[in-house]
C-alpha cells in the first residue's frame, strides 16, 4: 500500500474540521457586523482576531482575520506536502505572490502608496489587499514597496516563481503598455506552468489536470465576454486565447456567436454547469461560471483522499472560504444588497 499521502492525509482531515459549513455561512449575509464577527469567532478565527485586535477593528478586522487564516491553512499545507509534490504545491502557493505583486504594481502605477503591515499588504487606506501565503519572504515585500518602477519590482523577484511568470511577460507589457493585458498573460502563463508541472504520480492527477484546464478555457470565455462588451470581433481576440485540451477555437466561437438571450445557457452547457437563469452581468457570468467549476472538481478531489487530490481540496476549500467571507464582509462594508452579496459570493439562497 501507498503510505506517501497518510500524514498529509490525517493532518489536513483533522483541520478540515475547522471550516465553516457553507450552510452557517449563508446566514452572515442577513447579520451586522457585531453579529457577523460574534459568529466567526464561534470558529477558528477567534485565534485571528485576538491577534489582530490590537491595532485593527470592524470591517478591516475581519477581513485580515480572514486572510491570516488562509495563509495559516496555506503553510499547514505545504509542512504537510511529501517531497515528491513539493514543487507543485510551492509553484500554486506563488498564486498569492502574483496576486500580491499585482497589488503593488497597481498602486504604483496611480501613484498611489502601500505599507507592509503584520503579514499583510495594505492599501493607501489601510484595506488588506493581499496576503502572505506565497514563497516571498516577509521582509522581501517590505523593500518592494520602496520600490519606484514596475520593472523594478519585478526585478527585486526575480528570484522567486512569481518573480520569474512577470518576467518571462514583461515583454508583453513594453510592447502594448496595458496593465491589464499583462496581468492576464501572468494569469495564462502561471496557470499553462502549473499544468506542466503536474506530473502523474499516482495517475489520479488527471482530476486536477483537467480542472486546470478548464479554469484555462474559463479565462477564454473571459476574453469573449470583453469582446462582445466592446464590439470586437472574433478574429482580432483569437491570438489571446489560451492554449487548453477543454473547449476547443470552434467551440468558442459558437459561444461568441450565441445571441445575449442563450449566452448563459451555451456557457453553461459547454462545461457541463448550471449558470442561474437572469444573471446579467458577464462579471457575474464569470463568477457563476469559475465557481461551477470548482464546485464540480472539489467533490471529486475530496473523494480520492490519500494523494494530491486531497491536499489540492484542501487548499481550494480553504480559498473558497476566504471568498465567501470575505465577499459578505465587503457586501456589509460597501452596503451591498442582498442579492449582490450572493451573486459575488457564489451562495445560493
Amino acid at each position: 500500500m501507498d503510505l506517501t499521502y497518510t500524514g498529509s492525509f490525517g493532518i489536513l482531515k483533522a483541520n478540515s474540521l475547522s471550516f465553516i459549513p457553507v450552510d452557517r455561512i449563508r446566514t452572515f449575509v442577513d447579520s451586522d457586523l457585531d453579529g457577523m464577527t460574534s459568529s466567526i469567532s464561534e470558529y477558528a478565527y477567534s485565534e485571528d482576531i485576538s491577534a489582530l485586535s490590537g491595532k485593527h477593528y470592524g470591517f478591516d478586522l475581519l477581513e485580515m482575520a480572514v486572510s491570516r487564516r488562509l495563509a495559516t491553512r496555506n503553510f499547514l499545507v505545504l509542512k504537510s506536502t511529501p517531497g515528491q509534490v513539493l514543487d507543485f504545491i510551492q509553484y500554486y502557493l506563488s498564486k498569492w505572490d502574483i496576486d500580491n505583486l499585482k497589488s503593488i504594481i497597481s498602486s504604483k502605477l496611480v501613484g498611489q502608496e502601500q505599507t507592509v503591515s503584520e503579514n499583510f499588504i495594505l492599501s493607501f487606506r489601510d484595506v488588506p489587499m493581499g496576503m502572505f501565503g506565497g514563497m516571498i519572504p516577509h521582509e522581501v515585500y517590505r523593500s518592494l514597496i520602496n520600490n519606484s518602477s514596475l520593472e523594478q519590482i519585478i526585478e527585486s523577484v526575480s528570484s522567486y516563481h512569481a518573480g520569474k511568470i512577470f518576467l518571462s511577460q514583461l515583454e508583453n507589457y513594453r510592447k502594448h503598455k496595458d496593465v491589464s493585458m499583462f496581468f492576464s498573460a501572468v494569469d495564462s502563463y502561471f496557470i499553462k506552468q502549473l499544468i506542466t508541472l503536474l506530473k502523474f504520480f499516482r495517475g489520479d492527477e488527471w482530476i486536477i489536470r483537467r480542472y486546470f484546464n478548464e479554469l484555462m478555457s474559463a479565462r477564454n470565455v473571459d476574453i469573449i465576454l470583453k469582446a462582445k462588451t466592446l464590439g470586437l470581433d472574433f478574429d482580432s481576440i483569437k491570438g489571446n486565447f489560451a492554449e487548453t485540451s477543454v473547449i476547443t477555437e470552434d467551440k468558442l466561437f459558437q459561444i461568441y456567436s450565441s445571441p445575449r438571450a442563450d449566452l448563459v445557457q451555451n456557457i453553461g452547457n459547454a462545461f457541463g454547469i448550471h449558470i442561474a437563469d437572469g444573471t446579467e452581468f458577464d462579471i457575474d457570468i464569470s463568477l457563476s461560471l469559475w465557481y461551477g467549476i470548482r464546485e464540480k472538481y472539489l467533490q471529486a478531489m475530496a473523494s480520492t483522499t490519500s494523494s494530491l487530490n486531497f491536499l489540492m481540496w484542501f487548499l481550494i476549500r480553504s480559498e473558497m472560504e476566504r471568498e465567501m467571507l470575505r465577499g459578505i464582509i465587503n457586501g456589509k462594508r460597501y452596503s451591498l444588497d442582498e442579492k449582490r452579496i450572493f451573486s459575488l459570493t457564489g451562495l445560493t439562497k
